[in-house]
């Protein structure tokens, strides 16, 4: 198994510049893999890794064999919210049933 640390997270060092998107993330990951020598691998990605992982996978689509996902934040679509506040209160509606429903508080 290789389990890096996305930049400014975990056990890695603090950012010294801006711009560490999901995509760039992939690219050094996937150039990691490489020069590790994997022909073919896997992805999970968890937390911000769930941004990641994709990424990975539209990257080096030659080389992953299968991506799994968590914590990946998504919503139902057409779900109507009935409620007197107005967004962003909205959000964080929706987001705490998000919550709600996923780790049970």
């Amino acid at each position: 198994m290789v389990i890096p640390s996305v930049p400014g997270f975990g056990f890695s060092m603090p950012l010294s510049t801006p711009g560490w998107t999901p995509g760039r993330v992939a690219g050094v990951f996937t150039k990691l893999m490489g020069q590790l020598g994997y022909d073919r691998y896997g992805i999970q990605g968890g937390d911000t890794g769930s941004f990641v992982a994709p990424e990975m996978g539209q990257q080096d689509a030659d080389h992953v064999i299968g991506i799994h996902v968590n914590a990946l934040l998504t919503f139902p679509i057409g779900v109507k919210i009935i409620s007197p506040c107005k967004p962003p209160c909205i959000s964080m509606i929706k987001y705490s049933r998000f919550v709600e429903l996923i780790y049970g508080i």
